[in-house]
């Protein structure tokens, strides 16, 4: 992790706790506000994908993201201000799909909401569909169930908060996962049944990886590593917290 990236991240650090009386992501409910609800969803169909790339790039609230849709993607989004809605983008290019949903205006500064402001994303993916991930996270809760996804490749980039991120699945072929840490805690859930090896470069935070195999101190293995047919590999750079890593 280079310098610049560590300024960046203590930079937060300054910014959360200085706001903390004020600014708290918790605190962030529909009850919490007058405001009309701004809501809506969005269904995007396979038009001709074969395979799929998701790119998430959040701003700060509540991120919900999970399996359990017919169609390539189904979105519901709850927004208190409506330059908050979110850009959605889907173009389909050699039978691979893109999807990009993005929320210029709550990135570039703005880490947090107060107790009236809320912005939730509710996303539900196709399970069938071989598909890469890339979520950009800013400040929040954040919870990824891809546990039943067809995936393929992971990239997390944690901003401020929490996040919870189940890659436990019985996958049918190798899985690339890349999670940079922010400043919070990060939760990691990955499969007994595969082989999952770990190379962890570590900032100012904590990785635990109880269970786990360890070689020239920044590698993790688990048992089934070499054995299984396929694996998980996975790189991670630790912020400011703590990633903690479950086998499941």
């Amino acid at each position: 992790m280079n310098i610049k990236k560590l300024f960046s991240i203590f930079t937060l650090v300054v910014i959360v706790f200085a706001t903390a009386c004020t600014n708290k992501i918790k605190e962030t409910n529909v009850r919490d506000t007058n405001e009309k609800p701004k809501e809506e969803t969005k269904i995007i169909d396979f038009n001709g994908a074969e395979k799929a790339k998701l790119n998430l790039d959040f701003g700060a609230g509540k991120l919900n993201v999970s399996g359990n849709e017919e169609k390539l993607m189904k979105g519901k989004f709850i927004y208190s201000k409506k330059e908050w809605k979110p850009e959605i983008k889907y173009e389909v290019k050699d039978k691979e799909g893109e999807i990009t949903i993005s929320q210029s205006s709550l990135n570039g500064g703005n880490i947090s909401l107060n107790k009236k402001e809320y912005n939730e994303w509710d996303i539900n993916l196709n399970e069938k569909i071989p598909m890469e991930i890339k979520l950009n996270l800013g400040a929040g809760e954040f919870k990824a169930d891809l546990n039943k996804i067809n995936l393929k490749e992971l990239n997390v980039e944690m901003g401020v908060g929490k996040l919870g991120l189940d890659i436990s699945g019985n996958y049918k072929n190798n899985v690339k996962v890349d999670i940079q840490g922010g400043v919070g805690e990060a939760t990691v859930y990955l499969p007994k049944s595969m082989g999952v090896k770990i190379k962890a470069e570590k900032g100012v935070g904590t990785i635990n990886a109880n269970g786990f195999i360890v070689e020239d101190g920044n590698i993790y293995k688990n048992s089934q590593y070499g054995k299984s047919k396929n694996n998980i590999d996975v790189n991670i750079e630790a912020g400011v917290g703590a990633i903690n890593i479950k086998e499941k």
